[in-house]
């Protein structure tokens, strides 16, 4: 499908190699990585793959992500990847190592966040090529859109191609085009003058294989925080830059084109003799308008210049100032200045204001923009421009009430009082509400009302008020309103006295320290504008409203005004638009922030340290300081040992596999407890569990478990001799040579090398499938002195072993599922007896057995 699909879109000129799993990669990560590191400029694989780890072949093949830290390429390149959860930004995940590898990883990742794929990714990689290489879309985001974009129709429904459109994530420079050409060089010709016209710098570009000239190149010039100035060559390739206003000192120059290697260089501007003009201040103020000193639309208002001559030469009379652009929005009076006095170096000059009206047709905030140029003849004196920010005003009715009399002849007269809001940046002008109804039972008595201006982000509180006489409850009005400013502009809003209902589904989680993170459903109510949180902290107080107005992000909110160490419950409402709020959810929930991290922590393991899903920690008082240390398991054959204060005092490396759950306990009946660990690797003989002295960092024995994967090792003493045995629960399901079965080993030391348990052979009791996972646990069941190892399987059968009285079990018992996970020991009934409690997975049932299963 590659070759059929991927290959045909892609310049045949490319230089291309395709890997396969059966011919070049099979089960070594070596040939994937050496091409990873050969400097390719494009690279597409599909593959399985998690947050940490890509697998390019068979089983055995998996590289990671320190190892993608550790590239070297010279020339990085685009990386579009097929796979599950390599693009899982939330962690720290192989296609970031991909562009952070210092030595050489790539410019570009294109990969998933989650799973994909609802057929074959081939499709609609496909389309992404086609895109770039025949379809001159060649920017990188705008081709991955674009091949997304016809799946964009099926959104509504959560299913694959919803997960198509959200899940690929693009990381790198998203304007990054790609060659879609073997690259071509430019020759460039950088010229300047200088004579009493001006300075100026021009530059031609040519194509170095025919010396054709360039149409439609980009040429930079560059300085940092100070010059950032791009022109387009001409049909003679050429383009000219005026240097009169820009400082002495060197520029970058750099010059691209699509399916050309970039030009760089350097400018030297020299410094000269010459005026340069400069706006030095800008003031709007209102001549008509609600005089907040910012342009709203439709007001006139004067703009004043205060500009400088900045260079050290003179500016005679006549000097003409130049506007241009957005001439339809931002309506001058003038367009053109002439200044009739002469400017001398430092000199500063006040214009005369120049009035300017706005378009009252804006209809969203915006900032326009007026170039000035200043001209003396035909010289340029300096270029700049004048924005105007524009705001709009935003009215909302806001806290209606109704106060009513008793009724009269079969009606009601009411009082609707009605406070109005602006929300918006831009200020009302002379704002007048109307209320309108078509039920024939409703008679408006007085139904217009003047509020006046309203400035940005204000109430009015005037006592306003509409009074109506209606022949209906109220929960039966509807009522229309209209809001009409100054220039026309309108606002219209229905209003009713139905109570919308509550939101469901309240629920929390810790956000950070001193946060809490609120999520509910959404009202099913149809014209909720926002929600309302209320907060107490104990049993005895009231309950507070967190937010001053409502919220408007349906179903989120964090409450980041909360103490650490405290409690809260929370509830929450909805409001409609007409300001009705609904009852409040039907539960009250308790919510708490997450739990302080100690100083120094957390504390970055490093990339190769990451472990597997079922790596873990362990804590013990090894030195008898009454502080734990702290044991972490890691990824990649590597344990690491930190004190409390998160210092590192040991890095065990070079252990073989992935580490499981680490296990502390006393295996040569010494006073110092030693740690336990079992590391696995599939299909490989670095299958074993290792000793490790804590205080020394040290391997002190290691226990080979050849092609049989390990579980987390569990350390119990069964006979009562002081010695802690091994018990292991192992598998060789992913062998490549048999016996591929499944074991329970148990072991014991003493002191100078490993023996099995009393009674118990080498090679351990064998289940009958090949793929026995979980982990064993071990106690007295019964509180007889005797100790039981309970032993959960993937073919839904639980053993229990006493292993000093026999090498066979003392009951199976079989339930339906699949059995391979850890489970508990307690006493959950109390009655004297320990409990197991484990989960099915396959069938989501969670048994609580007693001690006899």
């Amino acid at each position: 499908l590659i070759m059929n699909r991927i290959d045909p879109q892609i310049n045949s000129e490319f230089r291309r190699t395709l890997l396969t799993e059966s011919e070049d990669i099979g089960s070594d990560p070596a040939p994937a990585l050496e091409a990873l590191n050969n400097n390719y400029a494009i690279i597409f694989t599909e593959n399985h793959g998690l947050y940490h780890t890509l697998r390019p072949g068979a089983k055995g093949s998996n590289f990671f992500t320190y190892q993608i830290g550790e590239l070297t390429n010279h020339d990085p390149g685009i990386w579009y990847v097929a796979s599950c959860y390599t693009n899982d930004i939330v962690k720290r995940s192989l296609s970031e190592m991909y562009l952070l590898a210092e030595s050489g990883g790539g410019v570009a990742y294109i990969g998933n966040s989650s799973f994909e794929y609802p057929f074959n990714g081939i499709y609609l990689q496909e389309e992404f090529f086609k895109l770039a290489f025949s379809k001159n879309k060649y920017h990188l985001a705008e081709a991955h859109y674009l091949s997304r974009l016809p799946y964009l129709g099926y959104l509504s429904w959560e299913g694959p191609s919803r997960i198509i459109v959200y899940s690929t994530i693009v990381l790198g420079d998203a304007e990054m085009p790609i060659w879609t050409e073997i690259p071509k060089s430019l020759m460039i010709d950088q010229q300047s003058t200088a004579d009493e016209d001006g300075y100026f710098l021009t530059v031609k570009v040519k194509d170095e294989s025919d010396s054709n000239f360039i149409q439609n190149a980009l040429v930079t010039l560059y300085r940092e925080n100070e010059i950032y100035d791009l022109k387009k060559t001409d049909a003679s390739g050429q383009v000219r830059f005026d240097l009169n206003n820009y400082d002495p000192g060197e520029v970058n120059v750099t010059v691209t084109k699509h399916n050309y290697i970039p030009y760089e260089s350097n400018f030297n501007i020299i410094s000269r003799s010459s005026a340069k003009i400069r706006i030095e201040n800008v003031i709007f103020s209102e001549i008509e308008g609600i005089k907040n000193q910012q342009c709203e639309p439709g007001e006139r208002l004067n703009l004043n210049l205060e500009i400088e001559n900045m260079g050290d030469a003179g500016v005679p009379g006549g000097m003409l100032i130049q506007f241009s652009g957005e001439d339809s929005l931002i309506l001058l009076d003038t367009m053109t200045i002439v200044l009739e006095d002469s400017l001398a170096p430092g000199q500063k000059f006040v214009l005369s204001p120049l009035a300017y009206n706005v378009s009252d047709s804006i209809t969203a905030d915006t900032t326009l923009i007026h170039n000035i140029q200043f001209l003396s003849g035909f010289k340029s004196l300096g270029e700049q421009c004048i924005k105007y920010v524009v705001h709009l005003p935003h009215i909302v009715p806001a806290d209606p009430e109704i106060e009513s009399t008793p009724p009269d002849s079969g009606f009601v007269s009411s009082k609707f009082f009605l406070e109005l809001e602006n929300i918006g940046l831009g200020g009302a002008r002379e704002i007048i509400g109307e209320l309108y109804s078509d039920q024939d039972n409703v008679k408006l008595l007085d139904s217009i009302f003047i509020y006046g201006d309203v400035e940005s982000k204000s109430t009015t509180n005037m006592g306003a008020y509409f009074k109506i006489r209606h022949a209906m409850p109220f929960n039966s009005l509807l009522l229309g309103l209209k809001f009409i400013d100054h220039y026309g502009k309108s606002w219209n809003y229905s209003i009713d006295f139905e109570d919308p209902l509550p939101p469901t589904d309240f629920t929390f989680k810790p956000s950070g320290p001193e946060s809490i993170e609120l999520n509910w459903s959404a009202s099913p109510s149809h014209d909720i504008i926002g929600y309302n949180i209320y907060r107490k902290y104990s049993a005895e107080s009231d309950f507070q409203q967190v937010n001053d107005k409502p919220i408007k992000s349906a179903g989120f909110f964090t409450d980041d005004n909360v103490q650490n160490d405290q409690i809260y419950q929370y509830m929450v409402q909805a409001i409609d638009s007409s300001y009705n709020v609904s009852t409040f959810t039907a539960d009250t929930i308790s919510a708490w922030p997450a739990v302080r991290s100690k100083p120094n922590f957390p504390v970055n393991i490093g990339e190769k340290a990451i472990g597997a899903d079922n790596s873990g920690f362990a804590v013990y008082d090894f030195d008898n300081d009454h502080k734990q240390e702290i044991v972490v398991a890691g990824g990649h054959g590597v344990l690491k040992i930190y004190d409390c204060y998160g210092t590192l005092l040991h890095t065990i490396e070079n252990l073989e596999g992935y580490m499981n759950k680490p296990a502390i306990g006393n295996v040569y009946g010494s006073d110092e407890m030693e740690i336990v660990i079992s590391a696995y690797e599939k299909r490989t003989e670095n299958n074993c569990i290792y000793i490790i002295d804590p205080e020394s960092g040290t391997v002190i024995e290691s226990i080979s478990m050849s092609y049989h994967q390990p579980s987390s090792s569990v350390l119990k003493d069964l006979d009562h001799d002081g010695y802690d045995e091994i018990i292991v629960l192992s598998h060789g399901n992913d062998s490549p040579v048999d016996p591929k079965n499944s074991k329970l080993n148990i072991w014991r030391s003493t002191g100078t090398g490993w023996i099995d348990f009393p009674g118990w052979t080498e090679q351990g009791y064998l289940f009958k499938s090949a793929a026995s996972l979980g982990m064993p646990a071990a106690a007295d069941m019964t509180g007889e002195g005797v100790i039981s190892v309970i032993v959960p399987t993937i073919e839904g059968k639980l053993y229990a072993f006493k292993p000093t009285q026999s090498a066979e079990p003392v009951w199976i018992k079989s339930y339906p599922g699949i059995l391979n996970v850890p489970l508990s020991l307690a006493d959950v009934d109390r009655d004297g007896n320990l409990d197991m409690t484990v989960l099915s997975i396959n069938n989501d049932k969670l048994y609580l057995l007693n001690h006899q299963g």
